[in-house]
């Protein structure tokens, strides 16, 4: 049995989901994988890696040992029996798998004792290392922590398997990284998409603490961009796109219109926000009832727009416990730029004969790549029949052709 511990480079490098990513990459290549991670920054209840490795990967996770616990525990002198009870967790997590992937923890100002933690860890379980670097934000090259943080860990005996870099650009040259990283194997590179980030629009009313009007779709459309409307209605229409969530005061009876005709227009608004505490004018919401009734969500604050702006600005990219969607995509995303053949030379056994669900999924999807059949999909102006002919594309499923009006397709897959 083999252990992998991921490790980041610094703070906010998408630990959790290249973690649950590796996991789910593995298990497509038919391997029994376990899941742990030994020391939880919040408590098991409110960990998102535990949920989702259990509700999403079907994996049962064992809880795991606080971050309080184990710094009370090192402030008493007890660090061996702080590993030995994380090495146990670790075990247990591992029965009846071929492979364990523990996710370390983050390197955290007011548990400075972390690293030197995740290197003991490490070096207890006997585990290989995956850095997990991050090419978005910071003060440095993605490929330079993964260089000094390898370097480190060396230094105190630890041994490196390879490397993940998350959050690339779109032109990030992976063959340079490659080579800059000289003997670590680069495990993939995963890419930016800025709409694997979206909230839904009820992530955004809980972060607000908004008042419901409306609820419409709540729960199921995403905000990909914020639209403050300071100006006229002509000015802003070609701001009504899918995915904008509009801001604006409830006495704004242009705006209310302009966003009531795109929603019966089908564009998919992320919703509507009235701040000031302000409500849609009665006269209004009667004029365009059947507009509002199309699944549009309609919220109100009590702060100004600047104020709500700033405070979805700064919402958490953390993905919530209830969002299976979001962590879905998250995953397969991750799991796809991941490298099959460098995944499986790391791994030192053979694969199962018996393929779990992720994993006959993934071999019948790399089965119709390689058909590259055309299919003719009927009722080609559905909302849902577009969908899934660009997911056949953007997956290199099947060359899809739908069959229709070009005019009206093209209508419904924009206002989509």
């Amino acid at each position: 049995m083999q252990i992998f511990y991921l490790i980041p480079t610094r703070q906010n490098v998408g630990l959790t989901s290249v973690a649950l990513g590796v996991v789910r990459a593995l298990q497509r290549q038919g391997f029994r994988v376990g899941f742990v991670k030994p020391v939880a920054e919040v408590d098991t209840a409110h960990d998102h890696s535990i949920q989702f490795a259990r509700e999403i990967c079907l994996i049962e996770a064992p809880d795991s040992v606080s971050i309080t616990q184990a710094d009370e525990r090192l402030a008493a002198g007890q660090e061996p029996e702080l590993l030995e009870e994380i090495v146990s967790l670790c075990l247990r997590a591992a029965e009846g798998a071929d492979v364990l992937v523990a996710e370390g923890m983050h390197t955290d100002a007011i548990h400075p004792f972390t690293p030197r933690l995740n290197a003991e860890v490490a070096r207890s379980l006997k585990a290989e290392i995956i850095l997990v670097a991050s090419a978005k934000g910071g003060n440095g090259n993605a490929v330079e922590e993964i260089n000094h943080m390898a370097q480190r860990m060396s230094k105190v005996g630890c041994h490196i398997a390879g490397a993940i870099i998350n959050k690339t650009p779109a032109r990030f040259d992976v063959e340079a990284a490659r080579q800059a990283l000289g003997d670590i194997a680069l495990w993939g590179v995963v890419h930016y998409d800025p709409i694997l980030r979206a909230p839904r629009t009820l992530d955004v009313a809980r972060h607000l603490n908004a008042r419901v009007l409306v609820e419409g779709e709540l729960a199921t459309r995403r905000v990909l961009e914020t639209v403050i409307t300071a100006r006229s209605a002509a000015e802003m229409i070609h701001r009504l796109v899918p995915g904008a969530l509009i801001m604006g005061a409830g006495d704004r009876d242009d705006i209310m219109l302009a966003t009531a005709l795109s929603a019966s227009n089908g564009v998919q608004l992320a919703g509507l926000v009235l701040t000031h505490g302000s409500e849609i004018d009665p006269r209004i919401r009667k004029l365009a009832s059947q507009a509002f009734d199309r699944g549009l969500p309609i919220l109100s604050v009590a702060n100004d727009s600047y104020i709500t702006a700033t405070h979805i600005d700064h919402m958490p990219s953390a993905v919530p416990a209830d969002d299976t969607v979001r962590i879905n995509a998250v995953l397969d995303a991750v799991a796809e730029q991941l490298s099959s053949a460098t995944l499986n030379a790391s791994v030192r056994m053979p694969a199962s004969t018996q393929m779990s669900p992720p994993a006959f999924r993934y071999r019948l999807i790399q089965k119709a790549r390689a058909a590259n059949q055309r299919i003719v999909l009927p009722e080609g102006d559905e909302p849902r029949t577009i969908r899934a002919a660009v997911i056949c594309t953007e997956k290199g499923i099947a060359r899809c052709v739908l069959l229709g009006q070009r005019a009206a397709i093209e209508a419904v897959a924009t206002a989509h």
